[in-house]
């Protein structure tokens, strides 16, 4: 992971937002991945993933600004989470600017939603997280672009497709900071 410093500035800079849904799909992902799964596979990754967002949403210090938000009634089933998230911003679309989902299939879904509704959010992927700290000049270009590397390599997100969504929208030259198989 990139530094703590980096991360500490994410959680404390940038107030987020999910819903019970999402924090319930990312429970029920964890139960059902097996606890002893081999580093560097999916189950390995989703799990370790699931484990880290679990613990943010579950940390009530300062250093963390995630709210969850109730969903009523709640969706349940395939596409629980990204139903959730659609009746969060169709309640009120205006109280969010971005919303940062890590697969690319359920965020060209919302991005049609919020077309087909002349919502103003902007759907993108989580390396925008980082890209947010770089345009306020909390970090520097090298450590935007280290930081989404490792955010990438740590997360598995290195298939020719995951590296394209991560800098799908995301407009800086990072050659020369970035692994040439992680920039597209």
């Amino acid at each position: 992971m990139p530094n703590t410093d980096l991360w500490d500035e994410i959680r404390v800079s940038i107030p987020m937002t999910t819903t019970n849904v999402v924090q319930g799909e990312l429970k029920r992902k964890l139960q059902a991945t097996p606890s002893h799964s081999i580093e560097g596979t999916d189950d390995h990754w989703i799990r370790r993933g699931c484990k880290r967002a679990l613990a943010a949403l579950d940390d009530q210090s300062d250093k963390v600004s995630i709210s969850v938000l109730t969903v009523v009634p709640r969706p349940n089933g395939e596409g629980a989470g990204e139903e959730s998230l659609r009746r969060v911003l169709d309640e009120d679309s205006a109280a969010f600017g971005r919303v940062l989902l890590n697969d690319a299939w359920a965020r060209d879904r919302l991005q049609r939603f919020r077309g087909e509704n002349s919502y103003q959010f902007k759907v993108l992927p989580p390396t925008y997280l980082l890209y947010v700290l770089y345009q306020q000049n909390k970090i520097g270009k090298q450590a935007f672009c280290e930081g989404c590397e490792t955010l990438m390599r740590g997360e598995g997100w290195t298939s020719v497709g995951a590296v394209y969504e991560m800098w799908r929208q995301i407009p800086v030259d990072c050659t020369g900071f970035v692994d040439d198989d992680l920039f597209p």
